[in-house]
């Protein structure tokens, strides 16, 4: 009974929230002067599969607190411009557990059909290995 009621969902659930962090922070890099660059160390999707309430926006979630889940698709667009800078962790069209799953098993040809370049100049090849680097 207690395996089933406490431990059981205990170490299910932890698995759980240890994956989808994979995705939510899997992604690391820094600027010359050594500190990390916020719009590449937490993740964002757009057009999510399963967002209900702005979940997904994990970047948001961490340095834009304050931003009511209603307001995101406004919030992300006027961010736009640094994502395009900074080549922002911005993906689309997949949940968290694929993108963690893909991350995990170097997929990075997956990942990268889900990436979105706000430069518009980066080929899938830069993509897959700018992604693989920040891994």
């Amino acid at each position: 009974f207690v395996f089933w009621v406490v431990l059981e969902p205990l170490l299910c659930m932890t698995y759980f929230l240890a994956l989808i962090n994979i995705g939510f922070h899997g992604f690391i890099e820094y600027d010359a002067d050594g500190k990390h660059i916020d719009m590449v160390n937490s993740t964002a999707i757009v057009d999510g599969e399963d967002d209900m309430f702005g979940e997904d926006d994990h970047m948001t979630h961490h340095y834009n607190t304050t931003v009511y889940f209603k307001d995101l698709p406004a919030h992300q667009k006027s961010k736009q411009a640094e994502f395009a800078k900074y080549k922002a962790s911005v993906f689309q069209k997949l949940s968290i557990v694929e993108l963690s799953i893909f991350m995990l098993l170097g997929l990075w040809d997956k990942v990268a059909d889900h990436y979105v370049d706000y430069t518009g100049k980066l080929s899938r090849e830069e993509i897959m290995e700018m992604l693989r680097v920040r891994a």
